[in-house]
């Protein structure tokens, strides 16, 4: 049981440095305003802020990729005859726009 809730806290802590991450500046001073409509006003949309940026920390772990690709070749496939466009269409979009052309001196 111990050990759960310290992962549980490790996950919380690895969170809260994300979410710093993602806000936006210093909070606004909220102990003087001009009027109640300006004090709620600030209020929302610090709590906005507050939203999105836990939210941009949480899709920031789905977007980054599990571990590095590689190529394995089956059988007595050989690796060099793969061509980069056969590559480009068994992975991922994001991944696909990042092919390079490379010209080696001949």
């Amino acid at each position: 049981m111990r050990q759960q809730n310290f992962g549980v806290q490790e996950i919380l802590d690895e969170m809260d440095t994300k979410v710093k991450k993602y806000l936006r500046g210093e909070i606004t001073n909220l102990e003087c305003p001009q009027s109640y409509l300006l004090f709620a006003g600030f209020e929302m949309r610090e709590e906005l802020y507050g939203k999105s940026a836990q939210a941009a920390a949480k899709v920031e772990k789905w977007l980054m990729p599990s571990e590095g690709g590689y190529l394995e070749a089956e059988g007595i496939e050989k690796t060099w005859r793969i061509k980069q466009e056969a590559i480009a269409r068994e992975v991922d979009i994001s991944s696909s726009k990042n092919q390079y052309d490379i010209v080696l001196p001949g």
